[in-house]
Order: C-alpha cells, then sequence, then structure tokens
C-alpha cells in the first residue's frame, strides 16, 4: 500500500513538481525549430542534447548525497543508454557541502580523475560500513555499489565523459525572474506572472495513455507563447477574460441591492442570477485586470456614460410606446442587455457581460435615478 504523506512531505512534493515543470519551461524557450522537450522520460527534462535531473532541495550537496547517488545510480540503469547524449546534469538547487570533494570535479581534466574522485568516496563509505556494526549498507552505499558493479564499466564511463553539475542553481522564483527579464519584456508588467503561470500550466499537461512521460515540441511551444503574448501584449486588444466567464461567489444578502430590486420592480426573476454574475465579472474585471492596462479612470468613465446616455434616450422611447409596464419593461430590458456592446479602450470586442456588468452599477448607485420600470 503507498504511504499517505504527510502535509509537511505533500508540501515539499508540490514544490518539488511546480520547481521541475518551472526547469522545463526554462528549457522549452531555449528550444530551436524541430527541438522537443520532454517531461518525465528517462528523467525529470530531457531534450535531444541533455538528460536533466532536477532537484529543489535546501540543504548542502554533500560526497554522500542520495541526490547524487541515486541520480547516478539511476543514468546506470540497463534501460538508460547514456551515449544518446551529450551531457547529463545534475540540476540542484544546492550549494555543494564545505567539505565535499565534488567541488573540485568540474575542474577535472581526464575521465579517469573524475572517476577516481568518485570512487575514494565510494571506498571511504564502504570502509565505513565494513568496520561499523551494520547489518544492511545505507541506500546511498547501495546506489554507489551498483554505479561502481563491474558489469557497469562501459557505461559508468560514459556517464562520467558526460557528467556535469548545476549547482546553487536559481530557485523558483529566480527562474520566474529570469524568464520575464529576458523573454516578458513586451507583456503587461501586471501580467507576467500569469503568463509564466499558463505556460507551467501548458507543460504539465497530462498525457495521453498510460504513460506517464510527456513531450513539447518546438511548434507546440511557440504557439502557446504566441497565443499568451497576444492577450497580455502592451498592445494586446484581446479583452481581458478572466473573469468574464467565471461564475462568482455572492453575498447572501445579494437581493438587496438596488439594481437586483430594481429587476425585481418589473417581475423579471428569470434574469436575476445572470445579472449578478455580469455585476460580479465587471467589478472583478475593472478591480484585478483593467488596472494592468494603460487605461486611465477617465477613459472608464466615458465609456460608461455613454452607455447610459444609450440607456436613457432608449428609456424614453419605450416609455412612450408603453401600454403594458412589466411587459414592456421586461422588453426594454431586453434590448439594453442583448444589443452588441461596442468597444471598450482599444479592445477589439468587448463582452455584453462587462458591459451589462457596468449598467447594473450604474443602477446600483443610490444617487442616480435609473430604473428598468418604465412610467
Amino acid at each position: 500500500m503507498r504511504e499517505k504523506f504527510l502535509p509537511q512531505e505533500a508540501k515539499a512534493s508540490a514544490k518539488a513538481i511546480v520547481y521541475q515543470l518551472a526547469v522545463a519551461v526554462k528549457y522549452c524557450y531555449d528550444m530551436c525549430e524541430g527541438d522537443i522537450v520532454y517531461i518525465e522520460e528517462l528523467g525529470d527534462v530531457t531534450n535531444d542534447k541533455q538528460q536533466v535531473e532536477v532537484k529543489c532541495y535546501d540543504d548542502c550537496l554533500t560526497d554522500n548525497h542520495v541526490n547524487l547517488w541515486k541520480t547516478l545510480s539511476n543514468w546506470s540503469h540497463k534501460s538508460f543508454c547514456p551515449s544518446n547524449f551529450k551531457s547529463l546534469v545534475l540540476w540542484t538547487t544546492q550549494r555543494i557541502g564545505p567539505k565535499s570533494t565534488l567541488g573540485s570535479f568540474e575542474a577535472l581534466t581526464t575521465s579517469s580523475e573524475k572517476e577516481n574522485l568518485l570512487l575514494n568516496i565510494h571506498k571511504e563509505s564502504l570502509n565505513r560500513f565494513e568496520s561499523g556494526n551494520k547489518k544492511e549498507p545505507s541506500q546511498v552505499l547501495k546506489y554507489q555499489m551498483l554505479f561502481f558493479a563491474d558489469e557497469n564499466e562501459d557505461k559508468r564511463k560514459q556517464i562520467i565523459d558526460r557528467l556535469a553539475f548545476v549547482v546553487d542553481a536559481p530557485n523558483q522564483e529566480q527562474i520566474v525572474e529570469e524568464i520575464k527579464q529576458v523573454y516578458l519584456k513586451d507583456i503587461l508588467k501586471g501580467k507576467q506572472s500569469e503568463f509564466i503561470e499558463a505556460l507551467i500550466g501548458f507543460v504539465s499537461r497530462p498525457s495521453e495513455g498510460k504513460s506517464a512521460s510527456w513531450e513539447i515540441t518546438y511548434n507546440e511551444f511557440t504557439l502557446k507563447v504566441q497565443l499568451l503574448s497576444k492577450l497580455y501584449s502592451c498592445g494586446t486588444q484581446e479583452f481581458p477574460r478572466k473573469y468574464i466567464h467565471s461564475n462568482h461567489s455572492v453575498p447572501s444578502n445579494v437581493e438587496e441591492k438596488k439594481f437586483v430590486t430594481k429587476i425585481q420592480d418589473i417581475e423579471y426573476d428569470d434574469v436575476v442570477n445572470s445579472a449578478v454574475q455580469d455585476y460580479y465579472s465587471a467589478m472583478h474585471t475593472i478591480s484585478d485586470e483593467i488596472s494592468n492596462y494603460q487605461i486611465g479612470k477617465e477613459i472608464l468613465d466615458n465609456y460608461t456614460s455613454d452607455i447610459m446616455d444609450f440607456f436613457e434616450r432608449k428609456y424614453r422611447s419605450h416609455s412612450r410606446k408603453c401600454s403594458d409596464v412589466l411587459c414592456d419593461s421586461q422588453n426594454f430590458y431586453d434590448e439594453i442587455t442583448e444589443k452588441d456592446a461596442q468597444p471598450f479602450a482599444d479592445f477589439s470586442r468587448t463582452p455584453e457581460r462587462f458591459r451589462n456588468g457596468l449598467i447594473h452599477a450604474e443602477l446600483d448607485d443610490d444617487e442616480k435615478q435609473y430604473k428598468w420600470i418604465l412610467v
């Protein structure tokens, strides 16, 4: 039976997964045409040149740290072919420990020197075990024994020839900031985090079938970036729709709001729920989204003023023709709320829900005399 994570273990596991995906996004940005980035294919992040094991840990990388030897053990598996890659990378947020001999690994120039460094670590671990009282070797020692097994000699040399360390690697926040600085200069500042979150969600999409691995092609990633750029670039003409199609939670006393009671005045209960959703969609869009764009308050005020000028003209016209107050008032409501919304600011298409929400907000204003019921 699979053991349940303790809360802190679940949190650490989720953090590691999100970090792995952030690294994958970074590698996706480095792709050239025809390239593919694989997730959980032979390792954490893989492309045609590199196989990367990603570790997000706060402690130091020591000579006998499990991250090092488990990774080397995995690459020693019979199903893995090191010669398929130019480099095998252990990418970790850990710094090399002050007493570790790993700090000199990159400076060594020959494969034999690098192998001897790792072999000396293994010999010291083995000596400690043999001179101690433990009956079973530690898991790290088991990984070392597998890596240095005689049958793995050829593969071991291939691994060592390709082995590279990225230590003290940027954490998730630093990776996100780097992507913002390098790739998102033309994206609205207030939308850059949302842009990256969307990319992380994109690279985490589940694979088809039973396989736990999946791939992101250059063309797929480029198309996704283009679509997000169209939404979030400084010169975008796409209306922000984060809250437009959402179902919003509403206060329990929402029926006491003026704009709701004015709909009840014309006994049009069928439209109350949609009116409430329109209202909160517009209010959330204004408070949380419009502020990210270079749109001054006067633009919103002028847009609202134009809407309500039209509202008043139609109200006078319908009032003159009114013969059945409730029926004609409901028809007036439908005509106003079903009409195509005029463009707001420089957006190419403004949702009716946003325009209608602004109308309900005006009807909710105690200082204004707007109403649906015709007189």
